[in-house]
């Protein structure tokens, strides 16, 4: 009840399978560092300018909140406020619905994990967590919606052996990559990733999976510039376009990359992604009057026999390597081409 807020735990607070646990609007929780193990149901339901607030004492970080098994599941949280918690949400195995809370100020925001959660987190804030603002992984499938995730000293999302959906979400000035991801991949769609540190995207699928390159088309990245694009794009990725602006006002950027063997001719802006290659070209490939070519670093192309390589005439080449990431050419024989 509000009217005896704050309540302070000494001690870790345990909701049992089938019992529930009913947090007022406008109640302050304050741990001595316990936190609180939700097995059966908690519902924690602020309203704005009564949220509830579940916070430390200040003398370090407390446990925070933990929904555990399919008992958690029909748990909701909204309109809280947890701060300084070593994980803020943790939801292992549970489908909870966590809508418009704000996440700050702790080691993680969010993590999620296990097959059998797939929650929502609609409208949350993960904000200036000394780690990332959310950690999605061991087959964990949530949907991430309309979130902000932001000034994290870790990964905005950082993504292991996971299949999040994350739509219409801003993952922007973190110390590391917007996104992180290893292994399979998540759907990202409409989001607006910028400002980023690190690289905006970190795309390491060698986790296995068989899920291919991840698929960043149709976000915005700050920038209308496809080489801006791409010069912040790191691993194995695919893009057919980008937005010219945040969603939903923004519109698509197409992006036409090139397939091996490579055209004799640049049309309008092409690109080659590192993923797709590597890249044969035949004769010759001619950037003439009007035409870019946008190569992403870690590119490889190889020349046939003869072939006259590269030839801009009156065009433009645009060449995004980097000290670990250079751009290759080299013969397609081990005779000279």
């Amino acid at each position: 009840y509000a009217a005896a807020s704050p309540y302070v735990l000494t001690g870790e607070v345990v909701v049992r399978p089938g019992a529930r646990l009913t947090i007022e609007p406008g109640v302050t929780v304050r741990s001595e560092g316990p936190g609180l193990r939700i097995l059966g149901h908690l519902v924690a339901e602020g309203r704005p300018g009564a949220p509830v607030v579940l916070e430390g004492n200040g003398r370090g970080l407390w446990e925070g909140v933990v929904l555990e098994g399919p008992g958690a599941g029909e748990s909701i949280l909204a309109e809280c406020r947890v701060v300084g918690a070593r994980i803020g949400v943790a939801i292992e195995g549970a489908s909870p619905q966590v809508q418009a809370c704000l996440i700050e100020k702790g080691g993680i925001g969010i993590r999620v994990g296990g097959a059998e959660a797939r929650p929502v987190l609609r409208g949350v804030q993960s904000l200036r967590n000394a780690g990332a603002g959310i950690v999605v992984e061991r087959e964990a499938s949530p949907r991430i919606e309309e979130a902000t995730v932001a000034e994290n000293g870790g990964a905005g999302v950082e993504v292991r052996q996971a299949t999040p959906a994350i739509s219409r979400s801003a993952l922007r000035h973190n110390s590391g990559a917007g996104v992180e991801v290893v292994g399979v991949s998540p759907r990202l769609e409409a989001n607006s990733i910028q400002g980023n540190r690190g690289w905006q995207v970190v795309a390491g699928m060698d986790g296995g999976g068989g899920s291919g390159p991840l698929d960043v088309s149709g976000n915005y990245w700050g920038t209308g510039e496809i080489e801006q694009v791409l010069a912040g794009l790191s691993g194995s990725v695919t893009l057919r376009d980008i937005l010219d602006g945040p969603p939903p006002a923004g519109k698509p950027i197409e992006v036409s990359p090139l397939r091996s063997p490579v055209p004799t001719a640049v049309r309008g802006i092409q690109v080659l992604l590192a993923e797709a290659g590597p890249f044969l070209i035949e004769s010759e490939l001619l950037i003439g009057p009007g035409a870019r070519l946008i190569i992403q670093a870690g590119t490889t192309i190889r020349l046939g026999r003869g072939a006259r390589g590269i030839v801009v005439a009156g065009g433009q080449l645009v060449a995004l390597g980097t000290p670990d990431r250079s751009i290759v050419l080299r013969s397609a024989s081990e005779a000279p081409a």
